[in-house]
């Protein structure tokens, strides 16, 4: 009866587990979406593709290659196939309505944990593998949600994609290698590849080991090279996406990543805590490692591996988990995410099953063993928790060791295998629904309900009339500051129309981070390139910001006015006169070699008024000239010099820590850039933290004490409180934490810069020297303090200097004559740049486009300026401009697929002439 409705079987475990975890969100109106990544990505990008899907179907018409508005431009391929366009799952959005896509993305992520179970079943019963139906039902549920699983559902849904389609990449390598069908080969190797190039690299690493663990079966070189040109086939046909998605990666900030983050091992916290990570899951896993295994997996693994006959199986996982170079290989060279480990559910899964059947072969060591793992993960919790007995996982180590005790008893197996089954089955829904406990809180969760996605949604469309959609607006971070989520920028706003340059993708044009790297804009990340740029007045201008949407009365860059007085759910517009347009015809062309010479600020202010070629030359910007050195001084009476160095200890004081500036009269309008060279941040060691804490501890109660108006704190007792921080801190003990904030203050203003951690895998990027922007010049010819705050305990030393960049009337005549001019006939319009320019003498049409090889003239010679933006070179007379943008490498993926579709065919062909020879 099982062994016919297995499908059957495991859809009703389905409703009732799924039912138990989902029906609350749908109950409580919350969404699948978390609004970090889900509200900022992956939303916005179905949104497009789905305006996308139905202009191709019904329109027959395919988008711009070239995204004009997102960012300051960047391919399509680039931004959407990472996330959308190779997802089979998003292609019948096209059927609903734009209103009802974010109901569509709720019900997708079920949907796909539905299919992963079922391609799990599929494949196990067509496999040489002796397991019962009941062990093949559990073990899809373990497929279906352990830790994987658990944490990628409700944070990036197509993460689960993978989990459907290497089982089946699976068997069609073992269709192939063994019973020379390579059909299936053909079709898995084609949706991998089609799917996402990112873990297709993963996945085919998975099935080539198990392909090459399969070589003793290989009976002949003519099956292996056919099993190889049913690759070749199935890659040939997905390159019409696959290619072109490559070669934009190679041009994007992710392919220059510092490999594995500069790690040669894990922080001490990972090994200390592993145990707990292999049974727990967490909403903020570390290193994007989520094991969320059963007692009864833990028990298989032991059983099991205790029985291969060759340990050094062993060695790859084990490298792979306890080393971030091995992490980082399988992640694309890049950081050291273990991501890999989703290919680790599927033997998992699949012994867990098997030890379902073979419960009366276990020995009393494997429980052991087992036990003590249970045991090792306990204390890591407890370590990783100020040892506090009072945690919300206790009911998960419960399940655990009343499961280990189970195997333990002389009940008959059956009554185990019941038992047991029963115990798993409940064990992953109290992980799913531990896991997630807070996002069923209002204040807490970090998914978004159904009616708070309609309002922000209806008010982004009303901001839209604050905005000229021709030219580029930049919209604040603090939109949607009421929700649990980061200050990157979303990308909602575009995909609603509001055209802001904000642009928060996983590939961002490298173009535009070196072109941003070079002025020193702390507030981009290899993810955000854009970001705020700082808060910058001449850059913003520059680079054609017209418009900037914000709060009401939030400080702004000086050429910024709220004109209208407009006021939109507490937003308005702050619109600037000096905003460049697209294309300019700069007086100064600078060497590329003299522009990295200059400071940051100097060469900010060197785009105002001149273009940046890689060309020898000896002209320089005239407004550049016009950046000053401001006065800075250690304290308000010592010695004023152009830069000093600083070093700052952590200690308890009352008093800001910081350095002192002195304006001359003719920096009065100016905006001040605090420049960092040479930072070195060395983290203090876990006994000193523990007596600066102490001392922080103990410099409070004297200042309360010193307070005849202060409540003295009759609870102060140093020894509780030293007990106390060592609990809280031991799982860090030794760890150097490589992350920190620095947050600066000047006047009014205030400006936070972050270092990130080593174990940031996407934000991560090492700073030694930083440009900060600290507002408009106030103070003139008085001392004035410059407030540095530091997050962690430490020692932190660089050079300081301090830059004035005219942002009154010597900025407005600049930006002025580069608005008056500039050629009104060019223009950007789908893919296409025309317009007819006259110059006297050769000369540079600059603009702010990212420099890509995807943009051809047959007209003009183009040249990549600034260090990452295109130029158009032009002649003497009048320039007939005509440049236009292809996605590179498009029609090579097309030409592919039409030679993988003949191969295809004559391989058909081929096949079937020799069965019927035979």
């Amino acid at each position: 009866m099982l062994k016919r409705n297995l499908y059957l079987y495991y859809l009703l475990l389905f409703i009732v587990i799924g039912g138990a975890i989902f029906l609350p969100y749908w109950l409580t109106d919350t969404t699948l979406i978390w609004s970090h990544d889900g509200l900022k990505q992956h939303l916005p990008a179905l949104i497009t593709w789905h305006e996308t899907l139905r202009h191709l179907v019904f329109d027959h018409q395919w988008p711009n290659f070239w995204q004009a508005h997102q960012g300051f431009g960047q391919d399509y391929f680039q931004t959407y196939a990472y996330y959308v366009m190779g997802d089979i799952f998003t292609y019948p959005s096209l059927l609903f309505k734009e209103s009802a896509l974010a109901t569509y993305y709720s019900v997708s992520v079920i949907i796909r944990l539905i299919l992963a179970g079922l391609s799990f079943i599929f494949v196990i019963r067509r496999l040489p593998i002796t397991i019962s139906n009941h062990g093949v039902l559990l073990g899809a549920l373990v497929y279906t949600f352990s830790g994987y699983a658990n944490f990628a559902a409700f944070r990036h849904s197509f993460f689960l994609n993978p989990l459907i389609i290497f089982p089946l990449l699976i068997l069609a390598v073992h269709q192939a290698t063994i019973h020379k069908k390579y059909g299936g080969l053909i079709l898995m190797t084609w949706w991998t590849l089609w799917n996402n190039f990112y873990f297709a690299f993963i996945l085919g690493l998975g099935a080539l080991i198990y392909w090459l663990s399969m070589n003793h079966l290989h009976k002949t070189w003519r099956q292996q090279g056919l099993t190889i040109l049913s690759v070749g086939i199935g890659a040939l046909l997905s390159a019409p996406l696959l290619i072109p998605t490559i070669t934009q990666f190679f041009q994007a900030t992710r392919s220059a990543s510092t490999f594995a983050n500069g790690l040669l091992f894990y922080p001490i916290s990972y090994y200390l805590t592993f145990g707990d990570q292999l049974i727990n899951v967490s909403t903020a896993p570390q290193f994007w490692f989520n094991g969320g295994l059963l007692a009864l997996s833990i028990v298989a693994l032991v059983h099991y591996v205790t029985q291969l006959p060759h340990k050094w199986h062993l060695v790859l996982p084990t490298l792979l988990l306890l080393l971030p170079t091995g992490a980082a290989v399988f992640n694309g060279f890049s950081a050291p995410s273990n991501r890999w480990t989703m290919l680790a559910i599927f033997p998992v899964a699949l012994l867990t099953g098997k030890m379902l059947d073979a419960l009366s072969a276990l020995q009393n060591r494997t429980l052991l063993v087992a036990g003590g793992i249970g045991v090792f993960g306990y204390l890591g919790l407890l370590l990783g928790n100020g040892f506090s007995l009072n945690n919300s996982s206790n009911l998960i180590y419960g399940l655990y060791f009343i499961t280990i005790l189970l195997l333990a008893t002389r009940l008959s197996e059956r009554q185990r295998r019941l038992i047991v089954s029963v115990i798993s089955v409940i064990s992953l829904l109290v992980l799913f629904n531990h896991t997630h406990a807070n996002d069923l809180k209002a204040t807490k969760s970090e998914l978004i309900s159904s009616a708070n996605l309609k309002a922000i949604t209806k008010q982004i469309h009303m901001l839209t009339a604050l905005t000229d959609r021709s030219m580029r607006t930049l919209v604040s971070g603090n939109l949607l500051s009421n929700l649990n989520t980061d200050d990157a920028s979303s990308n909602l706003p575009n995909a609603l129309k509001l055209n802001s340059v904000g642009s928060y993708w996983s590939l961002q044009p490298v173009s535009t981070s070196n072109a941003l790297r070079l002025v020193a804009t702390q507030t981009s990340t290899p993810n955000d390139a854009i970001n705020t740029l700082d808060n910058r007045n001449v850059l913003s201008n520059v680079l054609g910001i017209k418009t900037r949407i914000d709060t009401l009365g939030a400080p702004q860059p000086a050429s910024y006015i709220n004109k209208n007085g407009l006021n939109i759910a507490n937003y308005t517009s702050y619109v600037s006169a000096n905003s460049y347009p697209l294309f300019t015809l700069p007086k100064y062309q600078v060497s590329l070699a003299n522009y990295r010479k200059l400071s940051a600020t100097q060469r900010e202010a060197t785009l105002a008024d001149s273009v940046v070629t890689s060309k020898p030359s000896k002209q320089r910007s005239a407004f550049a000239k016009q950046v000053s050195a401001v006065a800075v001084a250690t304290d308000s009476t010592g010695k004023w010099q152009d830069k000093i160095h600083y070093r700052y200890a952590t200690h308890a004081s009352t008093l800001p820590d910081g350095f002192y500036i002195k304006l001359a009269k003719a920096q009065k309008q100016t905006e001040l850039h605090l420049e960092l060279t040479n930072i070195k941040y060395v983290p203090y060691s876990f006994r000193r933290q523990k007596q600066q804490a102490l001392a922080d501890y103990r410099f409070t109660q004297n200042q309360t004490l010193a307070n005849p108006q202060s409540t003295v704190n009759n609870q102060f007792n140093p020894h509780a409180y030293t007990y106390t921080w060592l609990k809280q801190h031991a799982v860090n003990a030794f760890d150097q934490n490589t992350g920190y904030t620095m947050t600066t203050t000047y006047g009014t203003n205030e400006n936070t810069v972050t270092q990130t951690s080593q174990s940031n895998l996407s934000f991560y990027q090492k700073r030694d020297h930083l440009t900060i922007n600290l507002g408009t010049a106030q103070t003139i010819k008085l001392a004035d303090l410059v407030a540095l705050n530091f997050s962690q305990p430490g020692t932190y030393s660089f050079d300081i200097s301090v830059q004035a960049i005219p942002v009154g009337a010597s900025f407005d005549k600049v930006a002025q004559t580069a608005i008056a001019t500039a050629p009104k006939s060019v223009q950007l319009k789908k893919d296409a740049i025309t317009g007819n320019v006259t110059v006297k003498k050769s000369r540079i049409l600059a603009s702010s486009i990212p420099y890509n090889h995807g943009w051809h003239s047959k007209t003009n010679q183009l040249v990549e300026i600034d260090d990452g933006f295109l130029g158009i070179k032009l002649h003497r007379g009048t320039n007939q401009i005509k440049v236009t943008y292809t996605s590179p490498n498009v029609y090579l993926g097309l030409w592919s697929a039409v030679i993988g579709a003949v191969i295809l065919i004559s391989f058909i062909f081929w096949q079937y002439k020799s069965q019927h020879k035979h």
